[in-house]
């Protein structure tokens, strides 16, 4: 590296042995790069830094190689906070926290940073549960934009934390982490885009749980030419009967010791040519594919195969989902066969076609108040409700306002015809009330029938809205 193109932080006075402290001379050198426009440059060696130097928009920090230039944490509190910055790059070298606890790095409020050819790791493995606790990357607080190239995370008790969208992986490896990925649920927000990244475990549970997990509410998922093994689980998407908007698989290979991918909830789940793999760690016959149906109603899995058997039965798969397997193919509750010789497929004679069976999928909304209007006990704007052209048979029923309440609770009364016998009540405390609760469940309705929906309480200072999701099957 030329001495005319960058600063070195040698030159300020850090010795990069492992044992000397260089936090002040990193912090000295990275204000003489700045102050020269110029990346700072750390050369091959070992930097103790017991707190990573306050940083602003554009500063570039640059190793000699992942493997020759390592920044060391000893500390148990976390090494960077980045707050607010923009386009912060790190490429050619190595983050290593050491404690337990540990996190490395932190991004909050942050947009197109990158990190390409760096490896960021812990001392965690599968002999115990001391260093479960370690985190390598934390997204926070709408950062975005964030780019992975060619980036290595490992031996860390989570790999990267996200509660955000809009962050992007490439070309990147996920090595012996106890849960890999972990997108916090519960915001609605938490998304990542993958291509050619692959997950690898150890032998055993304890050294990786899970490679994804999504555990709650978040925002769109998509894995594309994605390898995982090693793990008691390859994706747990969802949990609590909420999920992700979208989670797509595109060109996948999974191999759990359990299960390969866990559906637990999700809006719109999409498989495309993944294929089903025995972990070689195996203890007993793993499950492909595990989709709860009442929180994964819709969705398609389109040449998806196991090596495990000879294919994924159709019972895998909720009744309306659009699945292509070999020979067949089942469209919502419309099958067909492949029969006859050999390339010629005909419909099996005894197919139903249940969108004229009353069978379709149902979807509407109902505005009880007005986006600007604040929220108020009773029938809400209009007050005459929804009425029914066709019988209907709903599955789930969302409350969601356009701002939350300051504090407390905000209660909607289900009332069919009037009455609230065998309809839901939906409770939204304050920090649900604009992404939304759902109450799942079987409510028939004839046709003329009217739902009403009653506020029956309200919190400190209501919001504003109050929107109601109807999701259910009927007569097309």
């Amino acid at each position: 590296m030329s001495t005319l193109s960058v600063v070195s932080v040698k030159d300020y006075g850090a010795v990069g042995d492992g044992t000397t402290d260089d936090t002040t001379s990193v912090s000295n050198a990275l204000t003489a790069a700045r102050a020269a426009a110029k990346p700072l440059y750390f050369p091959s060696g070992t930097y103790l830094i017991t707190a990573f130097p306050t940083v602003q928009d554009q500063d570039r920090f640059w190793g000699e190689g992942r493997w020759l230039t390592k920044i060391l944490y000893n500390g148990t509190g976390t090494l960077a906070t980045f707050t607010g910055k923009q386009f912060l790059e790190f490429r050619d070298l190595q983050f290593y926290a050491t404690a337990a606890g540990a996190r490395l790095l932190k991004l909050s409020g942050c947009f197109r940073c990158s990190f390409k050819s760096v490896i960021v790791r812990g001392n965690h493995t599968g002999a115990n549960t001391t260093y479960q606790g370690q985190v390598g990357i934390e997204l926070s607080d709408n950062t975005g934009g964030t780019f992975f190239t060619d980036c290595d995370i490992q031996n860390l008790g989570i790999g990267l934390r996200t509660s955000c969208i809009e962050n992007e992986m490439a070309q990147c490896k996920f090595t012996s982490n106890w849960k890999s990925l972990y997108g916090i649920g519960g915001t609605a927000n938490a998304g990542m885009y993958l291509v050619n990244v692959e997950f690898v475990g150890g032998t055993n549970d304890q050294t990786t749980y899970a490679h994804i997990i999504i555990d709650g509410s978040a925002n769109s998922w998509s894995l594309v030419n994605v390898w995982m093994e090693g793990c008691k689980y390859g994706a747990v998407v969802g949990a609590s009967g909420s999920g992700p908007t979208q989670f797509a698989m595109t060109g996948c290979k999974v191999a759990g010791r359990t299960t390969g991918v866990v559906l637990n909830a999700c809006l719109q789940p999409t498989l495309l040519n993944v294929e089903f793999d025995q972990d070689q760690n195996s203890d007993t016959s793993p499950t492909e594919l595990s989709i709860n149906s009442t929180y994964c109603v819709t969705g398609a899995s389109i040449n998806c195969v196991s090596t495990m058997q000879d294919d994924i039965q159709f019972s895998v798969y909720p009744p309306y989902w659009f699945v292509v397997r070999k020979g067949n193919v089942h469209i919502g509750a419309l099958d067909a066969y492949a029969v006859g010789s050999v390339g010629t497929s005909v419909p099996n004679k005894d197919y139903v076609d249940y969108r004229f069976a009353n069978r379709s999928a149902f979807d509407a909304s109902y505005v009880h108040t007005l986006g600007s209007v604040a929220r108020a006990a009773g029938l809400g704007t209009g007050g005459s409700g929804y009425r029914f052209s066709q019988a209907k048979t709903l599955q789930k029923i969302t409350i969601r306002g356009r701002t939350a309440d300051a504090s407390g609770n905000l209660t909607v009364q289900v009332l069919k015809n009037g009455s609230s016998t065998g309809m839901p009540s939906i409770t939204a405390a304050a920090g649900s009330q604009v992404s939304g609760v759902t109450s799942y469940g079987t409510w028939s309705v004839a046709e003329g029938d009217i739902l009403t929906f009653n506020v029956t309480a309200v919190g400190t200072t209501p919001g504003q809205g109050l929107t109601i999701d109807l999701f259910g099957i009927g007569a097309a």
